[in-house]
């Protein structure tokens, strides 16, 4: 399933949610495979509490978010936050391709469920995006040879 700006430009169409309570959400996929967010800003209005932007769970594969804006509004606020409560629910295969993130504490976030490679979350390429944040760019546990190439980085 293919969400996508009909435009082709990533400012055209944007998702939005106001946080009514901490731990909310933008998106949430829960065992969600073969997602794609494509040409779209994804956003939450200002408040008080923190959260998630893209909140993945659970065996949720296949996902791709490709040349989109993805802003909080907190410095505690996750823009892309993927764990897994257990080695059978890893979330594999994820590409992060051309996208802005920025105004979050934490901006790619990525917990695997395994202690080795051969139980580790694979597949994750994280590549040609520009990312703003103030306190972890990328943070990643329990990953397979993750790519991470053509990122542009810096702290807000």
């Amino acid at each position: 399933m293919v969400f996508e700006s009909a435009s082709g430009v990533n400012t055209d169409v944007v998702l939005r949610h106001t946080f009514t309570g901490n731990n909310d959400y933008v998106v949430q996929l829960n065992n969600a495979d073969g997602i794609s967010f494509k040409n779209m800003t994804i956003t939450r209005t200002s408040g008080n509490y923190y959260g998630f932007i893209f909140n993945i769970l659970n065996g949720s594969d296949c996902l791709v978010l490709d040349n989109n804006v993805i802003k909080g509004s907190s410095t505690n606020d996750y823009l892309i936050y993927s764990r897994a409560s257990s080695v059978a629910n890893n979330n594999n295969s994820h590409q992060y391709l051309n996208n802005t993130l920025s105004t979050a504490g934490y901006a790619i976030v990525k917990y695997g469920s395994g202690s080795s490679t051969t139980n580790s979350e694979s597949g994750t390429i994280i590549e040609s995006n520009i990312i703003t944040c103030v306190n972890y760019i990328i943070n990643r546990y329990d990953q397979d040879s993750p790519l991470i190439i053509n990122n542009s980085l810096s702290s807000e």
